[in-house]
């Protein structure tokens, strides 16, 4: 069968069918133009002419009936075997495929401006590329939307909207927060000029909570450091307390013990140990009266020493070595070691001093006198002072040689709790 013997409906699909190709192979060539491959524009130029020969003269032949055609070399083809034709149908349709395949894996694999432009517009930042006479290179999507947000305008020109975002933190109407930052860039010797723009919304937030944190954080600290001073104030009233019980306590004994001056004989040397007693009671409860303050403590410190018969050599340079609270402790244990001198070893001398070392700081009272036998028994005025001492992180050490010690060890580490 020839393939002008086919039927009118026929000849119309195949024409149409022709169309579809010599359309394909247009993309074709203008495709393989753009990657300057020669292979593929020779490919696609002759698949391109074949298509439209025989777009053409399918279109003939469909407008004339076959005895009317008097052109030999048309009829001459139109009347070639069927099978002929539709190997050269399916011939140039399968090269079409593969050359449309071989443009679209090329797309796919290689980078274009299109590529650039498509990858661009999704990304969620905006970005903006112009030379310095402020004509625009690229911008994409987001970019031109915030221009527009911003200026009411379109992007038109790179200079005037970096003008109306230099140096500031835009807030748009929906509530995001954005920032803006700008670049140059040298290619090929010409300056190309970057503006970024990223949505710093999340993280304004987050800085505007974490301000806030800090502000609750810096109320908190105060008010622990408030409760610190009024629990530091309430364990020396603790221990002025338990002081004055003692203190009770033993005047009692002494009323009794002076009371029985009348009815017992007792030699002049006992009658001035009672006194004395009665001195050293009577300055420990006049302290709790007395108004702290670094100078004066330091001789009220003295004058206690004085009345109790004991001298006292510290300089003041120690206390400038100790922090406000230091003082504090120093005072405390240097009223405790007072008082156990007193009582304890009849001392005549306290030598007060202060050794530094890398982790520590050692607060040394060292007193004369007797010297105590066996293991020394802490009572209520040494057991408190080792608890206020403990409390802040701490220690006491008591060390006995050719004299006693009472040593109180500050630890400068940090993460310890500091005076």
């Amino acid at each position: 069968m020839r393939f002008c013997e086919v039927s009118s409906s026929v000849m119309s699909l195949l024409t149409m069918w022709m169309q579809i190709v010599l359309v394909a192979n247009i993309w074709n060539v203008f495709f393989s133009f753009k990657q300057k491959k020669l292979s593929y524009i020779v490919v696609a130029f002759i698949t391109l002419i074949l298509a439209f020969f025989g777009k053409q003269l399918l279109s003939y032949a469909n407008i004339n009936p076959r005895h009317t055609i008097s052109e030999e070399g048309v009829q001459f083809l139109i009347c070639q075997p069927l099978s002929l034709w539709a190997l050269f149908f399916v011939g140039i349709s399968v090269l079409t495929a593969i050359n449309i395949a071989l443009n679209l894996e090329w797309k796919e694999n290689h980078v274009t401006p299109m590529s650039i432009k498509y990858c661009g517009d999704r990304l969620p930042v905006g970005l903006c590329y112009w030379k310095d006479n402020g004509r625009l290179i690229f911008s994409n999507i987001k970019m031109n939307s915030l221009c527009y947000e911003i200026t009411g305008e379109p992007l038109l020109n790179g200079n005037l909207f970096y003008d109306k975002v230099f140096g500031e933190r835009i807030s748009l109407s929906n509530g995001s927060i954005w920032n803006f930052q700008h670049k140059l860039l040298i290619m090929d010797g010409e300056t190309i000029h970057e503006l970024v723009a990223y949505n710093m919304t999340k993280l304004y937030r987050k800085k505007e909570s974490l301000e806030k944190s800090m502000v609750e954080i810096r109320r908190m600290n105060n008010a622990l450091r408030e409760y610190n001073m009024n629990i530091d104030d309430t364990v020396r009233k603790e221990e002025i307390l338990k002081a004055k019980m003692n203190i009770h306590d033993e005047m009692n004994h002494q009323i009794l013990a002076t009371t029985a001056i009348k009815s017992e004989d007792i030699t002049k040397t006992e009658r001035k140990e009672i006194l004395d007693l009665w001195k050293q009671n009577a300055v420990m409860l006049c302290r709790e009266a007395y108004k702290s303050n670094p100078n004066s403590d330091l001789e009220y410190l003295k004058s206690l020493g004085d009345m109790l018969g004991i001298k006292i050599s510290v300089e003041k340079e120690v206390l400038e070595k100790l922090s406000l609270k230091e003082q504090q402790l120093f005072f405390i244990s240097a009223r405790e070691a007072l008082a156990n001198g007193a009582k304890h070893s009849k001392a005549k001398n306290m030598y007060v001093f202060i050794e530094e070392e890398e982790s520590v700081k050692k607060i040394i009272f060292q007193t004369d006198g007797l010297i105590p036998v066996g293991k020394i028994r802490e009572g209520g005025g040494l057991s408190n002072l080792r608890k206020i001492v403990e409390s802040i992180g701490g220690e006491i050490e008591t060390c006995v040689s050719d004299n006693f010690k009472l040593i109180v060890k500050i630890f400068k580490e940090e993460g310890s709790n500091e005076i």
